[in-house]
């Protein structure tokens, strides 16, 4: 019975040095490895934001021709260089152009970007299933 009771003890010691040595190790970590998760994570943050920037800016690019060449082509119309008709479907291509950029950016935004990882294409179980079965049917 003795012996039974000291193995029991002697386990329990053990369990107790783990758990200590696991919180020390925790601690340790949390003093000195817990700035290299921030900086990473600030690194994240700048990328993130860097990333925007170059979207918005190809954004704004963009929108920039879209002015230039409407301005451009008011010009000539008004100095009788364009007919009215060819203005008009001039316009309405480079809106259409305008709007179709629009429209894929705010959907790649939604459905494919990576909300942690933005500059990243995120690629769910569901779309990895149906590209490995995609590829299995092309064997």
């Amino acid at each position: 019975m003795n012996t039974m009771t000291y193995g029991m003890l002697l386990a329990r010691n053990q369990t107790i040095a783990d758990t200590a040595n696991s919180l020390a190790e925790k601690n340790r970590k949390a003093t000195h490895g817990g700035a290299s998760d921030t900086y990473a994570r600030q690194g994240e943050i700048n990328e993130w934001e860097a990333q925007n920037k170059l979207d918005t800016l190809f954004f704004l690019q963009v929108l920039f021709l879209y002015f230039v060449f409407i301005v451009a082509l008011l010009y000539a119309r008004k100095y009788a260089f364009v007919p009215s008709t060819t203005f008009y479907i001039f316009f309405g291509i480079l809106t259409v152009i305008l709007l179709g950029v629009i429209w894929n950016r705010a959907a790649y935004t939604t459905n494919s970007r990576d909300k942690r990882y933005w500059n990243k294409r995120f690629i769910g179980l569901t779309d990895a299933g149906s590209g490995l079965k995609a590829n299995a049917s092309c064997a």
